[in-house]
């Protein structure tokens, strides 16, 4: 159902979109995006700012929805977070003038073991919250509860986003199939919230032929769900931009293209991987416990990013073996001057701030500054994003947002 009400709001919308994507500078974006992803020389760090706290900015004025039916509703969200991030803190984003319509997928990633959660566990209301898991693997038997899934469309809301579009403001934006461009398998992300952090680690040592066995069930469970949206013709890769791992996006020419006709491959694609809770886990241990895994999934892909929230300068040696990784993370925890050492300029380096400075009573900018040009003097001369995210407040003041947006932007030009 599209009312004449939500009609005219994501005609507004769209036209905002369209006008704002018409500037020549995405283009001169977009390039450098590929630059940066083709490990060019003398291309200055690139800025993205993802995973805000939404919730919290959603009294922002230019946040008020207005739509009254869901799917209108949740377009018009997605134009009007563009457009404000377009407004207050750009960066390097690049906005096209096109509409991915989006494939709705049915269920499927509980793999047979839904979240059980700890109920002693305070939470708070904002978009990143605590959490305690129970754990639900205590005999070989247990892991064997991991199924292979099913993945099927839901063809009657993937159509409604479809039509949706084209009556509201398909003479404005390109509308075009969405579908799946990148997918990552978070294989421990999954675990621990079926297995305590504490007992699953323990297990690294007590129970290895029960760790074993979970990681091979469940990486068996996502690569079949993966084969599936192939066999679907669900996988995508967008003629612009898409995301290339957390934050950055991933467009390059030495990513394989589909020729005319072709349906996209896995090969076509970014593929990502990464071990959050193996941040003080040995090389050792990472290699027998995830990589070993998670080089079978990364291998079918044209290109991959490894990481996340865990410090990987120690861990360089044993990634080397991922033959097609093009970027790593570099998160708040991780030592550069020892990570460059052992990447040089072999790999594009995805720098992660940390966030907490958005997070207190004062909003310490300058300091946010200097450590972001130290990280940047260790990094000069390296392929490097710079990706703020996992922000979980900005002490309700949207502006310390957009304050360290414009400093950020000063400052890579510079490097």
């Amino acid at each position: 159902m599209l009312t004449s009400h939500d009609r005219e709001c994501l005609r507004r919308l769209a036209g905002e979109m369209a006008e704002v994507a018409a500037l020549p500078i995405h283009q001169t974006k977009t390039d450098l995006w590929q630059r940066l992803n083709d490990r060019e020389t003398g291309v200055r760090p690139l800025l993205m700012c993802i995973e805000i706290c939404w919730k919290e900015l959603a009294a922002e004025k230019e946040l008020q929805l207005t739509c009254v039916e869901s799917v209108p509703r949740a377009v018009e969200l997605s134009f009007r977070r563009t457009l404000y991030q377009w407004r207050h803190l750009p960066l390097d984003m690049v906005i096209e003038p096109v509409f991915y319509r989006p494939v709705v997928l049915k269920p499927y990633a509980n793999f047979g073991l839904p979240i059980i959660e700890d109920n002693t566990i305070p939470q708070n209301q904002g978009d990143i919250s605590s959490h305690g898991y129970v754990t639900q693997f205590r005999t070989l038997a247990d892991a064997d509860k991991i199924t292979i899934p099913k993945i099927a469309v839901d063809t009657a809301l993937t159509a409604e986003y479809a039509e949706t579009a084209a009556a509201a403001f398909g003479d404005l934006l390109d509308i075009r199939f969405g579908g799946i461009s990148t997918m990552t398998v978070a294989l421990w992300d999954w675990i621990i919230m079926r297995w305590r952090v504490d007992e699953a680690l323990l297990a690294l040592v007590d129970e290895p032929e029960l760790v074993h066995r979970v990681l091979r069930r469940l990486l068996d469970a996502f690569q079949s769900a993966y084969r599936q949206f192939a066999e679907l013709h669900l996988l995508t890769v967008p003629d612009g931009v898409y995301p290339a791992g957390s934050g950055g996006y991933g467009r390059s020419r030495d990513l394989p293209k589909a020729k005319p006709g072709e349906r996209v491959q896995p090969r076509h694609q970014w593929g990502r991987a990464m071990a959050q809770i193996f941040n003080d886990v040995s090389p050792a241990m990472h290699e027998e416990f995830a990589l070993r895994y998670e080089r079978e999934w990364l291998e079918q892909f044209g290109l991959t990013y490894y990481g996340c929230c865990e410090a990987l300068h120690n861990k360089i040696g044993i990634l080397r073996s991922i033959k097609n990784l093009r970027k790593i993370s570099a998160s708040p925890w991780c030592d550069l001057e020892k990570m460059v050492e052992q990447t040089g300029r072999d790999y594009v380096v995805s720098l992660k701030p940390n966030p907490a400075f958005l997070a207190g009573d004062s909003f310490p900018l300058a300091e946010a500054e200097k450590q972001l040009r130290r990280s940047l003097d260790v990094l000069r001369g390296v392929n490097t994003e710079i990706i703020l995210k996992d922000i979980s407040t900005v002490g309700n003041a949207p502006r310390r947002l957009w304050q360290w947006a414009e400093m950020a932007q000063k400052v890579v030009q510079g490097y």
